[in-house]
């Protein structure tokens, strides 16, 4: 006979479910005690392993060429890839190389990269030719420096020991890496790699150099140091450059600072020694234009480009018979009138190419400027000029025209081959084309200042100056005078070099003579972009 189960009162059986579920309760709260304790661990180990504990200066040779700071490059590099600024630099600048490099697909997400490279990248080597010892460091955040950690886990990627550097390859491209603390350095060479991994103290930059490189002083994404060797084609007249690029999808601007080798200080001596940066005059409206003031008068600044290039022609001819214009042959008096008045022009003087004249007997180029002059003296000195009584309209003696206060000097060919000059005020107005002079009667060009001052500004429209050269080598060209040309690939050639330049709408250069160096700007504007200003002050170089 089977026992039926006693059942329990029911007051024992709550209590007993509340003892089963208080020991249930109890097993999960450690279960979860022990899973914060375990996160918690892995946290702190995380923190402790992604510390910055190297500091990225401390890995980079004092002897190195050039010092580059990339200033959060994965952000802007799309910009930079689509920026105008490429196709203005000339082939020596390996502007293909950068962009190569810019825009070759790491085969990673952005957040990756950005994590890997941070914030901070910096570039460093000597060989400015193939540049083959190139070194990048990078100051990872702690989550790119956890992820690095996870290299086992990507294919490609072997260690080398390395006598125990404990660096890094990367067979598919070649790259050889290593990690101290958070900063990653990576290169093509494992010999440049392996010695910045063994630097002594004394071999390290300074850190006042570093921080020239790094110290950000505007919307840069790019500082620069470099430093050139007297064997070098540059190094024969910069002793160093320093830097700082701003680029985006339609312009760039460069600011810059370079330093002359003693013997080129020199050299300019005469010419620069004591120039300051001074007010500039912008070049009348054309297709290129240049503006100079080294505050000097223009035979002064004759004789210093003949001292420096040592021309014994402008040296002994503008200094010594400017001054002493008796000296001159008497049979000469349009040289005489010439030389004396080189000393009454300047500082200022200001340039500029309007195009070119392709009906004259040869394509002649068209010039017009001004410059600051005792406008007083020049105007009486003009007005001596005199034909021989028996000269003919078209013989080349300068003449002054009562009637329309112009001199000139008639050349063989047309109104494009006169050189004319006028004086309004205090400046005189020079033109290689009688029909640009004329167009100055009653109406001359105003004088715009530029924003900022220094001692030269060149200004370039490389679209026109391509079409103007195109007219003149179609006509070399018909003529046989241009060889390795034939009317097709000519044309072809003009049409590739027009594409490359129809993005940019004007080059332009400012340059000072800042404290015995060169410093100033250089700006690529793009079609369409906003103008704001074409110079920059000076005082905003990086100072090397």
């Amino acid at each position: 006979m089977s026992e039926t189960p006693r059942q329990l009162p029911s007051s024992i059986r709550r209590r007993r479910g509340r003892r089963q579920s208080v020991r249930r309760h109890a097993g999960s709260g450690r279960g979860l005690a022990r899973a914060a304790l375990v996160a918690l661990i892995l946290l702190v180990v995380a923190w402790w392993a992604s510390r910055d504990t190297v500091e990225l200066r401390t890995l980079v040779p004092a002897d190195h060429t050039y010092h580059i700071a990339l200033l959060d490059i994965v952000t802007h590099r799309d910009a930079i890839i689509e920026s105008p600024v490429w196709r203005a630099l000339p082939e020596a600048a390996h502007a293909g190389r950068v962009l190569e490099l810019l825009g070759r697909d790491t085969k990673m997400p952005a957040w990756v990269l950005n994590n890997l490279m941070g914030e901070l990248s910096y570039v460093t080597g000597s060989d400015l030719d193939q540049y083959a010892d190139v070194v990048y460091l990078a100051r990872m955040t702690r989550v790119g420096r956890l992820l690095e950690y996870l290299h086992v886990f990507w294919p490609g990627i072997v260690d080398d020991n390395a006598g125990g550097l404990h660096l890094r390859h990367v067979e598919d491209s070649g790259l050889y890496y290593a990690v101290r603390g958070r900063v990653l350095l990576a290169s093509l060479s494992r010999d440049a790699l392996i010695r910045c991994l063994t630097l002594r103290e004394d071999e390290i930059l300074p850190e006042g150099a570093f921080h020239t490189v790094l110290d950000r002083s505007g919307p840069e994404q790019v500082r620069g140091l470099i430093s050139f060797p007297p064997d070098t084609p540059v190094g024969g007249l910069l002793r160093s450059l320093t830097f700082a690029l701003h680029i985006d999808r339609t312009s760039a601007h460069m600011e810059y600072r370079g330093i002359l080798y003693e013997s080129w200080r020199e050299r300019f001596g005469r010419l620069l020694g004591n120039a300051a940066p001074r007010p500039l005059i912008a070049p009348p409206p054309g297709i290129a234009g240049i503006s100079v003031d080294v505050g000097k008068s223009l035979d002064e600044v004759c004789y210093g480009i003949g001292e420096a290039f040592d021309i014994d022609a402008l040296r002994e001819e503008s200094m010594t018979l400017a001054a002493n214009p008796d000296d001159a042959d008497p049979d000469e008096p349009d040289l005489r009138s010439f030389l004396a008045m080189l000393s009454m022009l300047g500082p200022g003087v200001r340039l500029s190419l309007q195009g070119v004249d392709l009906d004259e007997f040869i394509p002649m180029p068209e010039l017009a400027g001004s410059l600051d002059a005792q406008g007083a003296l020049v105007r009486a000195l003009l007005e001596t000029l005199r034909a021989p009584d028996d000269a003919a309209p078209w013989e080349p003696y300068a003449r002054f025209d009562p009637e329309t206060r112009l001199a000139s000097i008639p050349m063989i060919g047309g109104p494009s081959l006169e050189p004319t000059f006028a004086v309004y005020d205090d400046r005189l107005y020079v033109s290689s084309s009688a029909r640009i002079a004329h167009e100055w009667l009653g109406n001359p060009p105003s004088a715009q200042a530029l924003p900022q001052h220094g001692n030269l500004y060149l200004r370039i429209e490389p679209l026109s100056c391509l079409e103007a050269w195109a007219g003149v080598g179609r006509e070399l060209v018909a003529q046989d005078l241009l060889k390795g040309y034939s009317p097709e690939t000519f044309d072809a050639s003009i049409q590739q070099w027009r594409a490359r330049l129809a993005p940019i709408e004007h080059i332009a250069l400012l340059l000072a003579i800042d404290r015995g160096a060169l410093a100033g700007r250089i700006s690529v504007e793009g079609v369409g972009t906003v103008q704001t200003t074409d110079a920059a002050d000076t005082t905003a170089a990086p100072e090397p």
